[in-house]
């Protein structure tokens, strides 16, 4: 592919003879500045994007005020008065859909030559994780570039016809819950359909992993196929659970001493043999790394479900900002990705994280304690918080956990499911039934639903 830096002129020169934003398409507009190699021709899309925007005239003086403000180079400027001459005498007239598609077809073979470079010099390092990073930015880098800015506008005619013919306005196969935890309460009344992002937060007695092994199971069994990224723990104990779970003996047991032959449990493992799938020892921890492994998963046969075990340690996304990323800015980095990540494959994404130190043993905790990031709050779907309301017993004994879906969107919110927990059995089951909480101090003489 023979590109010049005239073939980036040659757009902008027919964009500025549109002059105003009602004559651009999003096809035009989905091109994001970094697209462009001259910097002066960044500098000019920069503009051309703003004042589009906004929905104002696209001209010469408009440009060139956000231009000056920015900061541009007054060579930039100039640049921009001569792309508008040659407007004005009839050069920019055309089709300006192949302009587009050279200048990103040309920013995406740029973008891939850089980061194949990247990958060539990992080769040469000492360690598998630097190369499994290269390979997560390539992917990464590439999807980004290939995606258009602006997604096609909707006259939500589909969604209107529906309704008024009596029909759900979700499609079937979107109504469906992908993630099942077992426990009925909350399979009932969850909103776990594809491109949700769902966030468990628990103590470290509460079980969360646990819990989180047994929706996974819960799901494989179901046919719907689901990665299990542990940080924690490796292969031999995240099957030790998974065997604990389905078999009904102490995970304990299975890791140390085995059992006696159990021939008859064969067809119990089936689905779960098939349908769960293990991620250990991503390289670095970073999220990077991990989306990579979840999106070959994902090509190799399709998920509905990946779990990932846990927030709080795993490294941000970006690779180069992460050394000066506070807490608070690299959950939220990770939070985002995830969000993403579910939407692109339409698939369940579950994080497991932390609570922060201000929740004590027994203490019912919000969404508000969330370790690292407000944006956890923002970026999740769907918000499980667990706790118990004792002190942590033996490994052996039987827990008392509560459960309340602090985020549920589209669905229903309510108090608290209570949960039986069996730790050497990696086992929740539904105890108590539902309790509603009531807020009586939110409107004098009126009870409310409390709602986090």
């Amino acid at each position: 592919m023979n590109f010049t830096p005239e073939n980036e002129a040659a757009l902008i020169v027919g964009v500025l003879d549109l002059r105003s934003d009602s004559e651009t398409s999003a096809h035009i507009t989905s091109l994001e500045p970094e697209a462009f190699m001259v910097p002066a021709h960044q500098s000019i899309w920069s503009a051309f994007l703003e004042l589009s925007d906004a929905g104002k005239v696209i001209d010469a003086w408009a440009m060139g005020k956000l231009m000056r403000k920015a900061g541009c180079p007054e060579v930039d400027i100039q640049t921009l008065d001569r792309y508008f001459n040659d407007s004005r005498d009839g050069l920019g007239s055309g089709d300006l859909k192949p302009r587009v598609d050279v200048v990103a077809d040309a920013y995406r073979r740029r973008i891939i030559s850089q980061k194949m470079e990247a990958l060539s010099r990992a080769t040469e390092g000492d360690s598998w994780g630097s190369l499994e990073n290269a390979l997560g930015e390539l992917s990464s880098k590439v999807s980004q570039a290939g995606n258009p800015r602006f997604s096609q506008g909707t006259d939500h005619a589909t969604q209107f016809d529906a309704f008024l013919s009596g029909e759900a306005i979700y499609p079937e196969d979107a109504r469906e819950n992908l993630t099942v935890f077992g426990i009925p309460s909350l399979d009932r009344d969850l909103m776990l359909n594809p491109g949700r992002l769902i966030v468990i937060g628990g103590m470290p007695s509460a079980g969360k992993t646990a819990f989180a092994v047994q929706a996974g199971i819960e799901s494989a069994d179901l046919g719907r196929r689901t990665v299990f990224t542990s940080l924690e723990m490796g292969s031999d104990e995240i099957a030790a659970r998974i065997i604990a779970k389905v078999a009904g003996v102490d995970s304990i047991k299975v890791l140390r001493s085995g059992g006696m032959p159990r021939p008859e449990l064969r067809v119990s493992f089936e689905g779960i043999k098939h349908n769960f799938v293990g991620l250990y020892g991503c390289a670095g921890d970073s999220w990077t790394a991990i989306e990579a492994a979840i999106i070959r998963e994902h090509r190799r046969s399709p998920l509905k479900v990946a779990i990932v075990d846990y927030l709080q340690l795993m490294e941000s996304p970006d690779i180069a900002k992460k050394r000066n990323d506070t807490e608070a800015q690299r959950i939220g980095e990770i939070t985002k990705a995830s969000k993403r990540l579910a939407q692109k494959l339409n698939i369940n994404v579950i994080l497991l994280s932390q609570f922060n130190r201000e929740v004590q043993e027994g203490q019912e905790p919000t969404l508000q304690n969330f370790l690292g990031s407000g944006q956890i709050e923002r970026d999740a779907d769907v918000a499980i918080l667990l706790w118990n309301d004792t002190a942590k017993g033996e490994p052996s004994e039987t827990r008392t956990i509560h459960c309340r879906i602090a985020k549920n969107r589209g669905g229903d919110r309510y108090g608290k499911v209570i949960m039986q927990f069996h730790p050497a059995h990696n086992t929740f089951t539904e105890g108590q039934g539902k309790e509603t909480i009531f807020n009586e101090s939110s409107r004098p003489g009126k009870r409310t639903l409390y709602d986090a």
